[in-house]
This record gives structure tokens, C-alpha cells and sequence, in this order.
């Protein structure tokens, strides 16, 4: 097993703020200022080699530095990470690593690796908040933050559903692009399902509890773990997000923020095994606005019809659309396949999830309505709610433009 030490460990939350546009690097917001000479090695270096000028420092610690700067051929801001000592060094190769396995809509990617005075460094797109800093700023409402919630699920879903532990999901490690898109980053201390990290290993416990709470217990206590500590992590961005909100009176009437305390005792359990896993909180009632664009269009007559483009084809419980490469079905929520399908879906969120589903906290956990909808897009077949927020934004504009043809 690999283990790392707290000491490695602690050094990487000097570059938690990656991405956020903090103020640059100075005396005056208390930041520690890093020589000049070295400053003026690394930005002849970096201009030199690969073209970036405009350097800056965002933050440093003892493993590395985090350099915003503009690339000279398309002056495009990008942030790069740069390793100082071999300690950082294994912690981006390892950061590398993992992003080169994956590939999804909420998580980062790195737009190059260059080397400086011999060590790999990374360069990212640079992104004006992470979900920490954002909230310095600006109010978020209800919708918008369960927008950012459904996108961190997906994510996690995503990379778990690959073996892969993120091992740090924080607000810091969160960042918001344009109106609420989210990217996960900050995968240096990632790593697979089958080779756990002690990442605690030789500190003080009560330390650790006290500063650390988004890890699960397991992870503070250096015990096996798995994926479900991603989970906790993630009832602790519900925690935190949830006393952020900006509640009219109206929710508060509807009492929306119960809709959150459910939500929070589905992930912060201390034992691991009755947490729910991303896949099976996606089906959550919780998510239900995202879904109410569908709604059962078995009554309207059977017809097709054709616009530059697109081709539309309605058949009983079943829309085809042909647009671009894309090839969709939309099974109704009513029909025999899609309650089939759902079921199925169920039946295996309630077995992957058996110790939760048997638990006390099962009964603030509802499946959404909108589970029973069906989408076969291209040969594969998905719950509406397994769609991302990308996919569900098309089948919204194109069901739309379904209806809104035939009811003219």
C-alpha cells in the first residue's frame, strides 16, 4: 500500500486556491513574497521555451507554485503549476496520471505538460473562482446551487465508476466557469480503489479532527477506504453550500431547506458502507427541477416532420430524433420499456447501496419521478437523470422545439 505522509500532504493546501483569481502575489495581502531572481529565472524560462508571458503569482508553498500567465500566440490566460521540490514532483506526476484517464464535461484538463530547469509542470485553463472564493462575492440561489451539486455528483460518478478516488473534494477544489459550470481539480493525491493512500499517516488525531472534517473518518483514522469517502466530502459541500444559500421567503415557506438536512444525512454517516454512492443520488427527487421540461406525450398523434437539420419522428410512447451525428429516442416515463428500464436501475441502486437502503437515514431518500423516462442516445441506453448537464440542455432545446412544432 502507498502511503503518504501528512507533512507532503499539508504543502499541496498552499495550492488550494488554483484557478481563483486571488490577488496577484504581494506584501500588501500578506502573501510571502518569493525571491526576485528566482521569479525572473522562472518567467525567462517559461517566456523562453514556451511563449507565456504576463507571469504572476497566484500562491506558493513548500511543493510548488502556482503561476497565472498568458500564452503570446492566442493570449489565452492559463494557470501553471509549478513543481519546486521532488516531493511536488510525484504529486503532478500522479496528478497527470489520472487526468490522462479521464475525460468528462466537470473535470479539468490540463492543456499541456513543459518542463522547468528540469521538473514537469502542468498547464491549465485559468478560471476567475473556485466555489470558495466565489461566494466572496456573489449570492447563489437554490437552483443554482443544485445545478453545481448535480454537475460535482456526475463528476464523481463518472471517475468512481472508473476505480478512481478524487481523495479531495473540497469548495477550494471546485471551480465555477461562466453561469455555474463546474471543474473538479487538484487530483495529486488521487488514486485507485484497489490501492487506498494513508494520507494522515504520523499526525496527532485530534488535529486532524479538528481541521480536517471534509475527510471522512476513515480516511482521518488512516483505515481502508473507498470510493464512499468521496461521499462524505461531498455532504460537507452540501453542508457548506447549504448555509450560503440565499433563501426567499417563499422557499422558506416551502421549506426547501429540509430538501438540503435530507440531502446531508444521505453522505455524512460515519460509517462508510451506509452512505449513498453518486450513482444512486443522482436518481434523487432532490434533482427533480432539472427533469420537469419532460413530461408524457403519448396522447399527441402520431406524426414526423422535417427541418433543416433535424428529422422528427413520433410513434406511440416514442420520439425519434435525427440531428447531426446524433441519433435519440425518448421512451415516455408511461411506457413499458422505460418502467422496465427504471426498475432495473433501481433494483440495482438499492443492491450497490443495500447497507444505506437498510439504514435509518433510507427514509429521507426518495427516487425522482422522472426516473421512469428512458433516452437511448446513438446504441446506449440512460435514465433522464443520468444525462449531464450538457446532454439534458440539448434534449431540453430539442424536445422543446418538438412540441412547439406540432402545436402549431
Amino acid at each position: 500500500m502507498n502511503l503518504i505522509c501528512f507533512w507532503f500532504i499539508r504543502g499541496l493546501y498552499f495550492l488550494e486556491v488554483l484557478y481563483a483569481a486571488l490577488i496577484p502575489f504581494s506584501n500588501t495581502n500578506g502573501r510571502k513574497k518569493i525571491e526576485e531572481n528566482y521569479l525572473h529565472f522562472l518567467s525567462g524560462e517559461i517566456y523562453t521555451h514556451y511563449s507565456y508571458t504576463d507571469i504572476e503569482y497566484l500562491s506558493s508553498g513548500g511543493y510548488g507554485h502556482i503561476l497565472k500567465a498568458t500564452y503570446i500566440a492566442t493570449r489565452e490566460t492559463v494557470v501553471i503549476k509549478v513543481a519546486k521540490s521532488n516531493e511536488y514532483q510525484i504529486s503532478l506526476t500522479n496528478e497527470k496520471s489520472f487526468l490522462d484517464k479521464l475525460n468528462h464535461l466537470n473535470i479539468i484538463k490540463y492543456i499541456r505538460e513543459i518542463k522547468i530547469n528540469n521538473k514537469a509542470c502542468l498547464v491549465f485553463p485559468f478560471y476567475e473562482n473556485t466555489l470558495e472564493s466565489a461566494f466572496l462575492h456573489k449570492f447563489f440561489d437554490d437552483n443554482e446551487i443544485r445545478f453545481i451539486l448535480k454537475q460535482i455528483l456526475d463528476a464523481l460518478r463518472y471517475m468512481h465508476n472508473k476505480g478512481i478516488i478524487h481523495n479531495d473534494i473540497k469548495p477550494g477544489n471546485v471551480l465555477l466557469q461562466g453561469k455555474g459550470c463546474v471543474k473538479i481539480i487538484d487530483f495529486g493525491i488521487s488514486c485507485n480503489v484497489n490501492r487506498p493512500i494513508k494520507i494522515f499517516e504520523g499526525y496527532g488525531k485530534s488535529d486532524i479532527d479538528q481541521t480536517f472534517e471534509f475527510y471522512s473518518p476513515e480516511i482521518r483514522r488512516n483505515d481502508l477506504y473507498n470510493e464512499k469517502s468521496d461521499m462524505w466530502s461531498l455532504g460537507y459541500i452540501v453542508k457548506y453550500l447549504k448555509e450560503k444559500i440565499r433563501w426567499s421567503s417563499l422557499y422558506e415557506e416551502m421549506l426547501k431547506p429540509s430538501d438540503y438536512s435530507n440531502l446531508l444525512s444521505c453522505f455524512l454517516n460515519n460509517e462508510s458502507d451506509k452512505r449513498l454512492s453518486a450513482s444512486t443520488a443522482l436518481m434523487s427527487n432532490f434533482f427533480e427541477g432539472f427533469y420537469e421540461f419532460m413530461y408524457c406525450f403519448c396522447k399527441i398523434k402520431d406524426q414526423s416532420f422535417s427541418t433543416p437539420g433535424y428529422t422528427f419522428f413520433k410513434l406511440k410512447n416514442r420520439i425519434h430524433i435525427n440531428y447531426y451525428e446524433y441519433n435519440i429516442i425518448i421512451y415516455c416515463g408511461c411506457s413499458i420499456e422505460a418502467k422496465n428500464f427504471c426498475n432495473e436501475k433501481i433494483v440495482q441502486a438499492k443492491t450497490k447501496d443495500i447497507s444505506f437502503f437498510n439504514s435509518d437515514n433510507s427514509q429521507y431518500f426518495n427516487f425522482g419521478v422522472h426516473c421512469t423516462y428512458m433516452i437511448k442516445i446513438n446504441a446506449a441506453y440512460y435514465l433522464l437523470c443520468e444525462l449531464n448537464v450538457f446532454e439534458l440542455e440539448n434534449l431540453r432545446v430539442v424536445f422543446k422545439y418538438f412540441i412547439e412544432n406540432i402545436l402549431k
